[in-house]
């Protein structure tokens, strides 16, 4: 049998200028590759700049002096350019589409099946490409609030057309697929769903004693650590976490405490004041992003892991850490309490300072088995599993009857 050629489509993924930007596509693919049988070509489609443009704004700049492609083991990533105008944001669907498609037909690329990452701009380009190739679309489901999109009308009309043609849609979570559901206004026996849990790449967490990681980073063994990863942003909610930490500050003087907090983002500044205002500069650390290969050693040397996000698909990070056997403090929002439960963690109100400040008493004084969070999120939550499911579905949906492009030409068969 001739292998599946795998198109995966994303704008979110690593790439020469953001080491961290789509980690956890990558992790997925990453894993996905290691079977036989499968073959996988990423294009991670990169707005158009050049020299010029980059010296006039931030944005451009980012997106200047990108690699054309990248090998991975197993699979080649490719970077096609793409225009993006922000006056012309319902459009962006359309400007990737043709760099796509110009793309493949100048490489004289084949595919079997195209796995696209988030609905929108490259879920709607790549349902209409897999209509122009006459080939099977899945598309991948990871957004927390869909309102982003669904608040425009013209990208929820396309969003609740398109996505009933698309072969399945998988949500990363019980809470993104009804989120999904409701915002782009799609009865539930109007496209084909199946609910597919993130995992975790565990050859790269680096799992080690909490001691042995404080000492490899050079922090204090007498101290409490807590750590947060995550963009800074509204949307993680870091500023609940500063408030409620200067409370705790306040009110137990006597608690030696460091807050390490991993990511970047638009409000680092915004939080930097915060953090100052709220008297505890001494026991933060904003690192900036980190290589993800460093996030296990981060992980290890904490003891608690906290995250209060006002909106979260799913939540990865908090994974990461239950699989480090740290317990967790997070938000009631989105995927987080379909795999947090008390014998793991905390869960608080949303964008509640009290609340938090109160999950993080009963953080500190709940005994917790950190050995026996490890064993159950390692077993259970681990990526290769889930990879293989994927996989899985995209050999059951080729072995299905043909479809035809719009051209009228059928798909390549795929014997059984």
């Amino acid at each position: 049998m001739n292998p599946i050629r795998v198109l995966v489509l994303t704008r979110l993924f690593p790439n020469d200028t953001n080491r961290v930007k789509g980690i956890f596509v990558e992790n997925l693919v990453d894993k996905q590759a290691e079977q036989e049988n499968y073959h996988f070509t990423v294009l991670a489609p990169v707005p158009y700049s050049n020299k010029l443009l980059s010296r006039i704004s931030g944005k451009f700049r980012q997106w200047y002096g990108h690699s054309r492609e990248a090998g991975r083991p197993g699979y080649t990533v490719y970077y096609p350019k793409y225009l993006k105008l922000p006056l012309l944001y319902p459009l962006e669907w359309l400007f990737m589409l043709i760099s796509v498609w110009l793309f493949i037909k100048r490489n004289k690329m084949e595919f079997d099946i195209v796995h696209t990452h988030w609905l929108y701009p490259d879920g709607t380009a790549a349902i209409l490409l897999a209509k122009l190739l006459g080939i099977r679309v899945v598309v991948h489901n990871h957004e927390a609030q869909m309102s982003f999109h669904t608040d425009r009308r013209i990208i929820r009309w396309y969003l609740n057309k398109l996505l009933k043609i698309a072969d399945v849609i998988i949500p990363v979570s019980q809470s993104a697929e009804s989120e999904l559901l409701k915002s782009v206004r799609l009865p539930a026996d109007s496209v084909r769903t199946k609910i597919i849990y993130n995992g975790v790449n565990l050859s790269k967490l680096n799992i080690i004693d909490s001691r042995s990681a404080r000492a490899l980073l050079g922090l204090d063994q007498d101290v409490l650590h807590f750590m947060t990863i995550g963009t800074l942003n509204y949307k993680k909610g870091q500023d609940i976490l500063i408030e409620a930490l200067g409370l705790l500050k306040q009110n137990r003087p006597e608690l030696r405490f460091h807050w390490h907090v991993l990511g970047e983002g638009s409000e680092r500044e915004v939080y930097r004041e915060l953090i100052i205002r709220h008297h505890i500069e001494q026991e933060t650390t904003i690192y900036g992003n980190v290589d993800y290969d460093q996030v296990g050693l981060y992980m290890c040397a904490c003891d608690y892991f906290m995250l209060t996000s006002r909106h979260e698909s799913f939540g990865i990070v908090f994974l990461e850490a239950l699989i480090c056997g740290k317990p967790v403090l997070g938000s009631k929002t989105g995927g987080v309490p379909e795999f947090v439960d008390s014998s793991s963690g905390i869960l608080v109100n949303v964008n509640d300072m009290m609340d938090t400040y109160q999950g993080i008493l009963q953080l500190l004084s709940t005994k917790w088995d950190g050995e026996s969070i490890r064993l159950f999120y390692k077993k259970h939550f681990d990526l290769s599993v889930f990879a293989d499911e994927i996989n899985e579905l995209y050999a059951s949906l080729l072995y299905a009857k043909p479809i035809r492009s719009w051209g009228g030409i059928k798909n390549n068969d795929i014997e059984g």
